[in-house]
């Protein structure tokens, strides 16, 4: 059937059917019960496939096959999602026993705390459902605890332009418990190996932290708390709109655009140090790989981290078209799994980063080659101009504003941020046990993380700073749809490859 073909048809053939998925699956979630339009498509487009050159034929029918298997897949996948049984609870008072499953994510106001179910009013709920339940900050609770909660359940509220409905229910989360009594029914000491492994890792990132309050202010504190552990949930409301308005709040999301700059600023570090390419991505994929298992294994961070080992197998291979096929292949598996998760701003801006930074870094890079690269200042505005061109319409749209002081604030900071990684995870090591020695690193992390909020509250304090903006679904498409003809014109025009490695 595919006699003739080489190689590169092939390929071709696999990133667009993985890309006609993905598509399929955001067309399935959208256009719900539209199963017959587009099975009438499908065959008006395999049909004219025939009239088309070999190669294109097999691309239009296998990206025309995926795009009906990824609309059946994210039309099928139930909108409304509900543990079974569970919404006869709703609105009345219960007792719920469960299991912590994540460490609880805790703020000045709360915590909250996700319980695994396993019975409501003594009677035994199915496997899989989940509860976030609201609680004072103290006392604290801790993964693994048996708890049992006696409270209102109630449906997840709705908020005007979020979802919150749907952001839990992505996570299996189907209802909440605002005003509840906690009692701990027994300590996490009948978890299996897996689950005390990552308790062990719980525990660690805990001592982490609190050696991290204890030799940094509270506000850099909370910034170097969420860079280097994920603890982004603690920042205050007030520090959140400073890093918003200046368009840094990125530095403490583990996001694709956070992964991708990191492993990029390594990369090219690395080899500016005058280490082998293949060294350097060694070095980088342990880098990240202690990262994400530092931050728990939140789920943000381990579909940022697969999106920046898929884009390093790329980068081995040599091309960049196999990394951006490598990031499409692995966005179709992981939506192949949970379609929900295209709905999800976290993994959008993952995503739409990663490949920012693949198809505008060269093309940034090739402008800004008269631009000193001292400290990958070059470097670090291409990179970020590629990922928030390619995320700017997302950011719009689910968050109603702009930063128009990101660009600046971006070059000044990005080149700092593997020097706070570096220096922020040894000042809280060696802050455990080596007392006064550890300022070797305290000082200098510090320093950097001291001349990040002089920036960050400079340019968040001008008028300027940001704006609020709404767009339409339809204006993102036009948006794309013209990048897209633009990436496709610089590409034919220059060839681009991937600049620096």
């Amino acid at each position: 059937m595919f006699a003739g073909l080489d190689g590169k048809s092939f390929s071709k053939i696999v990133f667009f059917s993985c890309l006609s998925f993905i598509i399929g699956i955001c067309a399935g979630l959208v256009l719900r019960n539209a199963l017959w339009l587009v099975g009438a498509v499908f065959i008006f487009l395999s049909l004219i496939s025939f009239l088309l050159p070999k190669k294109l034929k097999w691309i239009v029918v296998f990206s025309s096959l995926f795009f009906l298997i990824g609309f059946i897949r994210g039309d099928l996948f139930p909108a409304g999602r509900v543990a079974g049984g569970f919404e006869k609870f709703f609105g009345t008072d219960a007792e719920i026993q469960g299991m912590i499953k994540k460490e609880p994510a805790l703020t000045a106001e709360n915590q909250k705390i996700v319980v695994a179910l396993d019975e409501i009013n003594g009677q035994t709920m199915a496997r899989g459902g989940k509860i976030l339940v609201f609680a004072p900050p103290y006392p604290r609770y801790q993964y693994g605890q048996m708890i049992e909660v006696s409270g209102r359940i109630e449906e997840p509220p709705s908020f005007e332009g979020f979802d919150y409905k749907g952001y839990l229910s992505r996570q299996n989360i189907f209802a909440v418990s605002f005003s509840s009594e906690i009692e701990v029914v027994r300590e996490g000491n009948r978890l299996s190996l897996a689950q005390k492994i990552f308790k062990g890792i719980l525990t660690a990132k805990d001592n982490l932290r609190q050696s991290v309050y204890r030799y940094f202010s509270y506000e850099q504190g909370l910034i170097l708390g969420a860079i280097i552990l994920g603890d982004k949930s603690r920042l205050s409301p007030e520090l959140r709109e400073a890093l918003n308005k200046s368009g840094i709040r990125h530095l403490t999301a583990i996001s694709g655009m956070h992964v991708m700059i990191l492993v990029n600023i390594l990369m090219l570090g690395f080899l500016g140090l005058g280490l082998w390419r293949k060294q350097a991505l060694g070095l980088t994929i342990f880098i990240i790989l202690f990262f994400i298992i530092f931050t728990g294994f939140q789920a943000s961070a381990v579909r940022a981290g697969i999106m920046g080992f898929l884009y390093l197998f790329g980068q081995i291979l040599g091309r960049q078209n196999d990394s951006s096929r490598a990031i499409v292949f692995g966005g179709a598996i992981m939506l192949a799994f949970n379609p929900f998760l295209l709905q999800d701003a976290g993994f959008q801006l993952s995503f739409l980063a990663i490949m920012g930074i693949n198809y505008l870094f060269p093309v940034f890079s090739r402008w800004f080659r008269r631009i000193p690269n001292i400290l990958e200042l070059r470097n670090a505005l291409a990179m970020s101009l590629a990922a928030q061109i390619f995320t700017l319409p997302i950011l719009i749209y689910d968050f109603g504003y702009i930063s128009l002081v990101a660009p600046i604030t971006n070059v000044l900071i990005l080149p700092l941020l593997p020097l706070v990684l570096v220096f922020g995870f040894l000042a809280a090591f060696f802050g455990l046990f080596a007392g006064i020695f550890s300022w070797i690193f305290v000082f200098p992390c510090w320093l950097i993380l001291f001349y990040l909020q002089i920036v960050s509250n400079f340019f968040a304090s001008l008028a300027f700073s940001s704006i609020n903006l709404k767009i339409s679904c339809a204006w993102a498409i036009i948006y794309y749809s013209f990048l897209g003809f633009l990436i496709w014109r610089w590409k034919k025009e220059h060839r681009f490859l991937i600049a620096g490695f």
